[in-house]
């Protein structure tokens, strides 16, 4: 069972549960109120008025100076030596506040038994009323207990207030608890259990990507820092991949669902084929959230949708891919059709094409959980690499995409684990300080060009001394947006200087 949110799915599988949690709790709710201690409260009143006196017009008596008078430290102080006790302990229990209405106001005091509390109350209202009667002169005011303190009262909060929060508070404990059950039991739990789980072996682990900014972030790992530990991970995956592939092979990386790092893996593991000596096109086949543009800062004017439906050439779409050995087809414009592109037979026939030209196709796709078209490519590849995210990935995910490949590409699917921790069988390799990969960088925009030719291999040239070597990553210095022709001069212009360059390539042949 996955929950992904779904809290119908969550209460079906777990109501009993968050039921039995909210019981429980309710349960010690009132369990609580019987073991609460018990307090008691006995109450005073006494009402101040004007003292009448002869040439003397009445003072207006205010309730609220009153209560302040009361609650004074000199009512207190004689209150708690009659008493016997200290002023700061009669204060704590104290509650003294003005009466509705007139000049009266209410001396309470809680205790936990009732004769002191009886005796404290009564002892600040008399006070209080004996220090009123004695300032009449100055003041004008007199006071009078109207009400002594009887006997006090238990003071509990009603059953009805512990089985409300005790309901409350055991509904939220069940629902937090069985999402939390739901997770652990759903969740992946190291690559045994991976493999054990979906049928699938693991061919490479790969570390969570970290954001990149600055210049040069878009670019694949790869080509933005091929000394990192990222990039060895790459190349990890590479040595486990290349005794599957035949000449020619096409490599489909599949998903289940978006954002679990299939279109990184794609691009990094077509510049890691590519530097190995093998020609690469990394044709981007995911119509529906297309990524690989924007990684190779391409024009996403002509690519596959365009070639699928007729209106250019592959020659014509295929762009550089930043350094030598790698060709780029980007997705192409944007159709109201486009996914319907992907389930024809010209898929197929443009990937024969491919394959004729290059050594190695590799195709992003959409993910298979969320979009229809995720089967398509499926069926017309060699070997599929299956990108699963560790941490957000669920069991029955990574089950049903397993399922749903072998079902289509029968002993042809492999796993790729995305931010595996090392005490579960993640690979953490070692940075590696001061590499400097050697291989031709493509400087300048890329252009849309030809794939390579099948030509005889030549030795290569000598490597100049260090001083002497390319640069890794300055291909292209990755403008994050990605070139977009949005008239018909321009790309008549982009034709024209397509078409010049393939002509001084063909005249240099010659």
């Amino acid at each position: 069972m996955t929950t992904n949110g779904r809290s119908a799915r969550l209460l079906r599988g777990y109501g009993w549960w968050i039921i039995l949690v909210t019981v429980l709790i309710t349960a010690g709710a009132c369990a609580l109120r019987r073991v609460e201690p018990v307090g008691h409260r006995s109450t005073a009143t006494a009402v101040a008025g004007p003292k009448q006196r002869a040439g003397f017009a009445p003072v207006p008596v205010d309730a609220g100076t009153e209560r302040e008078i009361a609650r004074s430290g000199t009512v207190l102080r004689a209150a708690a030596e009659e008493l016997g006790m200290a002023e700061t302990d009669l204060a704590d229990g104290l509650d003294v506040e003005p009466a509705e209405q007139g000049a009266a106001i209410t001396i309470a005091y809680t205790g936990g038994d009732a004769a002191t509390a009886q005796r404290r109350a009564q002892a600040v209202a008399e006070e209080y009323v004996r220090y009123r009667n004695t300032t009449t002169v100055q003041s004008g005011t007199a006071a009078t207990l109207v009400s002594p303190a009887g006997p006090a009262e238990e003071q509990r909060r009603p059953l009805w207030l512990w089985l409300a929060a005790g309901a409350v508070a055991g509904l939220l404990l069940g629902l937090i608890s069985a999402y939390a059950v739901a997770r652990r039991r759903d969740r992946l739990r190291g690559r045994a259990d991976y493999e054990q789980q979906t049928g699938l072996p693991v061919l490479a682990t790969i570390p969570r990507a970290r954001r990149s900014r600055g210049p040069g972030a878009p670019l694949p790992v790869m080509l933005r820092s091929p000394g990192s530990a990222d990039a060895e991970a790459y190349r990890y995956l590479r040595a486990r991949l290349e005794p599957l592939l035949g000449r020619p092979a096409t490599v489909l990386i599949a998903g289940g669902r978006d954002g679990e790092g299939r279109s990184t893996t794609a691009a990094n593991l077509a510049v890691a084929l590519a530097q190995s000596g093998r020609r690469v096109v990394l044709v981007d086949a995911d119509v529906r959230r297309p990524a690989l543009h924007l990684m190779f800062d391409l024009s996403r004017d002509r690519g596959l949708t365009n070639v699928l439906t007729g209106r250019h050439r592959l020659t014509e779409t295929l762009a550089a891919g930043a350094i030598v050995n790698l060709r780029v087809l980007a997705v192409g414009a944007e159709r109201d059709n486009s996914a319907d592109l992907l389930a024809g037979g010209g898929l197929t026939g443009l990937l024969h094409e491919l394959k004729e030209q290059c050594d190695v196709v590799v195709l992003d796709s959409p993910a298979l959980l969320e979009v229809a078209d995720g089967l398509g490519p499926a069926a017309c590849a060699d070997q599929i690499l299956v990108v699963t995210d560790y941490r957000r990935a669920t069991r029955a995910d990574a089950v049903r995409v397993a399922a749903e490949l072998e079902h289509v590409a029968p002993g042809r699917v492999s796993a790729v684990l995305i931010g595996l921790p090392e005490r579960d069988g993640g690979l953490r390799p070692r940075d590696q300080v001061g590499r400097t990969d050697r291989f031709e960088v493509l400087d300048g925009p890329a252009e849309h060009a030809p794939p390579p030719r099948e030509e005889p291999e030549e030795p290569a040239p000598e490597q100049p001394d260090s001083a002497e070597k390319a640069k890794p990553v300055s291909a292209k210095a990755a403008i994050p947006k990605p070139r977009v022709y949005t008239s018909a001069a321009a790309k008549a212009e982009a034709e024209a200087r397509v078409q010049a360059k393939a002509a001084a390539e063909a005249k240099s042949e010659e």
